[in-house]
């Protein structure tokens, strides 16, 4: 083999190293490209299904603040002595239906934050506590009496806590719509 052959082949071999090379290179980038828009893709997917879960979750907001209202004043009523204890059965709220009518998807409870969802279930605990406590404060009709300062003190104060878990709630809402944005 002459010099001139040899050097023929050795910019063959250089030729196609050189461009099997560069094909192995274009590949990992191009791959490590696709997995990067992928990721991205599955993100954008669950920060949106995230913001969907966050936006039905919200509704419980209008709903629970109407039913606060509501039973407050039912209760207030009652200790007053303005309606029966028929009256205020069928007049507080239903706030386990209510709350089941704005159930939320499968797919959208897991997509909100750790918590959130299970504490609208401390927020409707806590109406029942406002209800049973509320007819214990005021007796049965027939006792009659009138609730001491004490025991409205008690229903002032399940009221206020259904407020404040509301406005947290709502709140963290919120903070968690807005750093889907972020």
């Amino acid at each position: 083999m002459t010099e001139a052959e040899t050097n023929q082949i050795i910019t063959i071999v250089g030729t196609l190293l050189t461009v099997l090379l560069t094909s192995v290179l274009q590949f990992i980038v191009t791959q490590k490209m696709e997995k990067r828009r992928r990721t991205e893709l599955r993100q954008d997917s669950f920060i949106a299904l995230q913001r969907d879960a966050l936006i039905a979750a919200f509704r419980w907001i209008d709903a629970l603040r109407s039913a606060q209202i509501r039973a407050s004043s039912q209760s207030y009523s009652l200790l007053a002595a303005n309606c029966t204890h028929e009256e205020f059965r069928s007049g507080f709220p239903a706030v386990v239906k209510t709350m089941a009518s704005l159930e939320l998807a499968p797919e959208h409870r897991l997509a909100l934050p750790s918590g959130l969802y299970h504490r609208g279930f401390d927020i409707i605990a806590k109406f029942d506590e406002l209800r049973a406590t509320t007819l214990q404060v005021a007796g049965w009709p027939d006792e009659g009496g009138t609730p001491t300062a004490t025991e409205r003190n008690s229903i002032t104060t399940i009221c206020g806590t259904i407020r404040e878990l509301i406005d947290t709630l709502e709140s963290d809402l919120h903070q968690a719509y807005r750093a889907t944005y972020s």
